[in-house]
């Protein structure tokens, strides 16, 4: 897969809320700029159906290579034990 270049520069209102998401969002290096870090578990199969469901099926091929790059960034980042808050959704997606 071919490397993509990154989105442009957006400015922010500094004085306003920011709320950063994604599977990258939460790590050792930029856990320290946050006021507060959050969470959310969920079990893969329901990730997985639930993205699906909202990106549609073009992205279903890339869904295997997704997985593994965040396995490696779950491991060596261990996002879940940065954060203030963890909202355990596991239990209650079925």
């Amino acid at each position: 897969m071919a490397e993509r270049a990154g989105a442009e520069w957006a400015s922010v209102d500094p004085t306003k809320p920011l709320i950063v998401e994604g599977v990258g969002a939460l790590s050792r290096q930029n856990n320290a700029l946050a006021t507060v870090s959050v969470w959310l578990e969920l079990d893969e199969a329901t990730r997985r159906t639930r993205a699906i469901e909202r990106d549609g099926q073009a992205y279903e091929p890339f869904w295997n290579t997704w997985a593994e790059q965040e396995e490696a960034f779950l491991r060596r980042e261990s996002p879940r034990s940065l954060a203030d808050v963890v909202v355990d959704f596991t239990e209650t997606a079925a």
